[in-house]
């Protein structure tokens, strides 16, 4: 495919980014478009450019690599090459392990107890201690999409 002939303009910057979220979101606020179908092909648009970055990002990082500076700027992009840190592999870890599955094993405590809170008590089978029944913390509401 021709460098030309892609979609997404060549020289895109941060302001066209806002312009184009501005024009979208106005269409819907003045009820010239629904809300709806609008979300939909934006999370396909989402889905499709996740994508083609995980597709992309070793040939572009090569490509980045012909860059002497750490930071450059290409086209309207303002780029800066990171080098991967190493860090410690907290997994092979047996007492990182046995902590992180006590954390899990409460979570579910607290979670059985506020499930039970107006029928019952729940206890720690551990140390037979009462759970405490903590205050509700509010999720987003969310939309699923699937594509088929």
């Amino acid at each position: 495919m021709e460098q030309n002939k892609i979609i997404i303009p060549d020289d895109i910057t941060k302001i066209d980014i806002m312009r184009f979220i501005d024009e979208i979101t106005d269409l819907v606020n003045r009820g010239d478009a629904e809300a709806l179908p609008i979300y939909i092909r934006a999370k396909a648009m989402i889905k499709a450019m996740e994508g083609i970055v995980d597709n992309l990002e070793y040939q572009a990082m090569n490509e980045a690599d012909r860059f002497k500076e750490k930071t450059f700027v290409l086209k309207s992009a303002q780029i800066t090459k990171k080098d991967g840190a190493d860090l410690p592999e907290y997994k092979e870890d047996d007492q990182y392990m046995i902590l992180k599955g006590q954390i899990k094993d409460r979570e579910e405590l607290l979670k059985m107890a506020y499930k039970l809170k107006d029928k019952t008590s729940c206890v720690d089978p551990l140390t037979g201690e009462l759970v405490p029944v903590l205050p509700a913390r509010k999720s987003k509401s969310s939309l699923t999409i699937q594509f088929i």
